[in-house]
C-alpha cells in the first residue's frame, strides 16, 4: 500500500499567472504546454487566476505511486527529480 513518506503544505505567491519549484542550481524550463510542467530539478503549475494571488500548495513524497486524489475536479500526478535531495 502507498505510504506518504512527507508532507509539505504552504501558502505561495503566484506571479506572471505561475507558481515555479526550483531546486538548486536548476533551470527553467516547460516541458510541455498543459497547466503542470515538470523537468529536472523544475516544477511549474500554471494558475487560471489572471492576477496576481496566494495559493495553497502542497507537496508530498511517496513511497510508491500514490492512489488518486478525490474531490478534485481535474489532477495530474508528476515524478520529478530534485538533486539537491
Amino acid at each position: 500500500m502507498p505510504r506518504c513518506l512527507t508532507r509539505l503544505e504552504t501558502e505561495a505567491l503566484v506571479t506572471q499567472g505561475m507558481i515555479v519549484l526550483l531546486d538548486d542550481a536548476s533551470d527553467y524550463g516547460l516541458s510541455e504546454k498543459d497547466w503542470l510542467s515538470v523537468t529536472p530539478n523544475c516544477v511549474v503549475a500554471i494558475s487560471a487566476g489572471s492576477t496576481d494571488h496566494h495559493a495553497r500548495v502542497t507537496v508530498e513524497i511517496w513511497d510508491t505511486a500514490p492512489p488518486p486524489a478525490g474531490g478534485w475536479e481535474s489532477g495530474k500526478a508528476a515524478r520529478v527529480r530534485l538533486d539537491s535531495g
